[in-house]
């Protein structure tokens, strides 16, 4: 048995590889336009498209590359070069603190993914104990930022200065004793006033400089008598806050 045209094996028209012309349904094993011989066994001796539709196709292959290498560039970029805003902050009533990191397109105002994180402070931790200010809303303040993107930058929030005493010894100490022994209200102005970005810095030195038993005061009189000599000039520093 013969071999079949070999367009009816490769189901699409053939041309001559030489001239480009049709073989489609011929016979013989040769181009009648300029006499090239092939083989119907071998399709590596014809060629599958014209000269035309390979150059229409190279084209339309180019039209393509133009049209989405501009986004896969961009995909590229977005997965090697992340773009977002990360940040610090504290929550001005109990002292908490939060990571925050917010992910952008590149270049774009737009966030695909935020995430975000708390932690506890000595002073958050101190109030907890004491179950003071338990189920409250978050009130948050930045301490620092700084964007990771394309362009590097950073920032830095006026809660950089109360960061300070959220977990500092004397702050954790005097934040116990008034819990425990003093009036709500004297307490809550306190605590506000040590969680103060302006003033929170100069109640801890205050405390610093008034001799606090790092151990803590052992019972109520313990802390009045401290307190005595002390309250004047620490009621000065809140009533500024109260004041502002």
């Amino acid at each position: 048995m013969g071999v079949p045209p070999i367009h009816d094996r490769l189901g699409h028209s053939v041309f001559c590889r030489q001239c480009d012309y049709s073989l489609y349904g011929l016979s013989e094993n040769r181009c009648p336009e300029c006499g090239t011989a092939f083989d119907p066994a071998d399709a590596s001796t014809v060629s599958k498209y014209s000269n035309g539709s390979a150059k229409r196709r190279r084209r339309k292959n180019l039209r393509r590359f133009l049209l989405f290498s501009p986004l896969l560039a961009y995909v590229i970029l977005t997965i090697t070069i992340p773009s977002g805003f990360a940040c610090r902050e504290y929550c001005t009533k109990c002292g908490l603190t939060r990571g925050r990191d917010e992910r952008q397109l590149p270049f774009l105002p737009i966030t695909y993914h935020v995430s975000e994180s708390q932690t506890a402070t000595g002073f958050s931790a101190s109030l907890t104990r004491h179950g003071i200010r338990s189920g409250h809303t978050h009130e948050w303040s930045l301490i620092s930022g700084n964007d990771d993107g394309v362009q590097k930058s950073c920032a830095l929030g006026a809660g950089r200065h109360a960061a300070k005493c959220l977990n500092s010894p004397d702050a954790i100490v005097f934040t116990d004793a008034i819990c425990l022994y003093t009036e709500p209200q004297t307490r809550d102005r306190l605590l506000d006033q040590m969680l103060d970005s302006i003033y929170g810095p100069e109640l801890l030195f205050e405390i610093q400089t008034a001799g606090l038993p790092m151990n803590g005061f052992q019972n109520s009189d313990g802390f009045l008598a401290w307190w005595t000599n002390h309250q004047s000039a620490i009621e000065a520093i809140a009533k500024k806050t109260s004041r502002e």
